[in-house]
């Protein structure tokens, strides 16, 4: 084993593609710190037929130029990859660097790191993008009648189990844990209500209902047409791509939306709100959905933040029940009491503020039902959203 350190790093196992992303980019950012070189890391996929990872060269499935030319540029030197280097930094320790770098959003400072993780967010160009196949399947998704809505509905059973135990302990005050596909519906339907066509990413065989079945609900229930990759692939769409392809795919078309959907806990969703934010012509800012509004929020992070407190403003136009309790409807001049249950969503143009208690004008009950008077309540029992 060669004695010199080297910022890189073999992992075993692997993360998704984008983890991955995020982790070549804390060890590039290592290599400027330290001034020690740096290997392209291998990258890692799993094979779905027998669960082992196999390992390639970055630039089996990324184009290596645009890295290159990054790494060049801040005068970072390179080695070729051997797993019998000493590397100076882990894969998951390059994974958090990257994670609070987006945190504390590096990427707007105008020092030489900020400069550089804003270039490597770009340096990223899956080869798949000049394929034949994914120009005919870009093609087909936007030859559609009206607009087409990309969103990642982060919807599978393995989030399920991982939002009860691990996003409840560091939930934002105004997040909401699972958001369901209906819910997503809902929301998208209240913020878009002339959108029809919505490209949804997900990993289908882990979702919790059928895509047939989350086609024809949102369809009956918010006249939104769901469109899935394989209903222009096929089942055979492995035939075309590989599975870490799959993603960057998906990726791609969330990218050059007119307009995306994601939360703010998947970082697949928080690497595409950056790099619409970092394309040369800025892109709309994206969305999120596991929000406590009925509506989508926009971002104002521009992807680099996991917490929603962090990701949207409060915009003290509407508040969510925090518990059920009575409150006061003032009417005509008459108190009469009110039912406001749990997870009920109050929306309003003014209010006034009592300190303990506050009183909203006329508010719309969950997007739907007029007050027909004021509705006074105890600050103790909401969420401001």
């Amino acid at each position: 084993m060669t004695s010199a350190k080297i910022s890189s790093y073999d992992q075993h196992g692997g993360g998704g593609i984008n983890n991955q992303k995020m982790a070549l980019i804390g060890a590039v950012v290592h290599a400027f710190e330290t001034g020690i070189p740096f290997a392209f890391p291998r990258i890692s996929e799993m094979d779905q037929a027998n669960h082992n990872y196999e390992k390639y060269d970055y630039s089996v499935i990324f184009d290596d130029d645009p890295l290159k030319a990054v790494l060049k540029k801040y005068g970072i030197t390179t080695v070729p990859f051997s797993a019998d280097l000493d590397f100076d930094i882990s894969y998951e320790n390059c994974f958090w660097k990257t994670f609070h770098l987006f945190a504390h959003s590096e990427f707007l400072k105008e020092d030489l790191k900020g400069q550089l993780v804003s270039d490597l967010i770009g340096a990223f160009v899956p080869r798949v993008l000049v394929t034949s196949s994914f120009r005919r399947l870009r093609e087909a998704i936007h030859n559609r009648d009206g607009e087409v809505l990309f969103c990642q509905f982060r919807i599978e059973n393995d989030w399920i189990v991982h939002c009860r135990n691990e996003i409840i302990k560091v939930r934002s005050a105004s997040e909401e844990l699972y958001v369901d596909y209906m819910k997503i519906g809902l929301k998208i339907a209240n913020t878009f209500p002339n959108i029809r066509n919505v490209f949804i990413c997900a990993d289908e065989p882990s979702m919790p209902a059928s895509k047939e079945q989350i086609k024809l609900d949102l369809l009956q229930k918010f006249g939104i047409r769901a469109l899935f990759k394989t209903d222009f692939l096929g089942t055979s769409g492995d035939d075309f791509f590989r599975p870490n392809e799959h993603s960057l795919i998906d990726m791609a078309l969330c990218v050059d939306g007119t307009n995306f959907v994601g939360t703010t806990r998947s970082t697949f969703s928080n690497m595409v709100a950056l790099q619409r934010y970092s394309a040369e012509a800025h892109k709309e800012p994206s969305y999120i959905y596991n929000h406590m509004s009925l509506r989508l929020k926009k971002r104002v992070d521009n992807g680099a933040a996991a917490s929603v407190d962090q990701a949207v403003p409060v915009s003290g136009k509407e508040i969510v029940i925090k518990d059920t309790h009575i409150a006061k409807l003032m009417e005509n001049g008459t108190e009469h009491p009110l039912l406001l249950r749990e997870g009920a969503s109050l929306s309003f143009e003014d209010a006034v503020d009592y300190g303990e208690k506050i009183e909203l004008q006329k508010p719309l009950f969950d997007e739907r039902l007029q007050s027909t008077g004021n509705v006074i309540l105890d600050k103790s029992h909401i969420v401001m959203l």
